[in-house]
């Protein structure tokens, strides 16, 4: 909880804030997975280019626990775009993987 905090704020904090959070927590362990397994791709191949798949964390809960839950993807587009600056970080037209390209 972030403070000074509105009266609005604390009434609405289970639809609003605890979805907020909970969606920051699922990018932070989405790019740890990222960063991770880029590191392990160039340290085992000569690959110049790694393939992240969206899976439930990304697109919103874990398999229906929390149909609530916000979508990440234009946030972790936009986070992976700016850790890779001048790498190629492109989103498939149908939203299923992103494509990071540093050859």
């Amino acid at each position: 909880m972030e403070f000074p905090i509105t009266r609005e704020r604390l009434q609405n904090y289970r639809h609003t804030e605890y979805l907020r959070i909970e969606s920051i927590q699922r990018l932070s362990r989405v790019l740890k997975k990222i960063l991770a397994d880029i590191e392990a791709t160039i340290i085992q191949s000569n690959e110049r280019q790694y393939i992240y798949r969206f899976t439930n964390e990304v697109i919103g809960g874990h398999g229906g626990e929390n149909q609530s839950a916000k979508n990440i993807i234009d946030d972790l587009l936009a986070s992976v775009k700016g850790m890779f600056p001048d790498s190629a970080v492109n989103m498939d037209p149908l939203k299923t993987y992103i494509l990071i390209n540093w050859s």
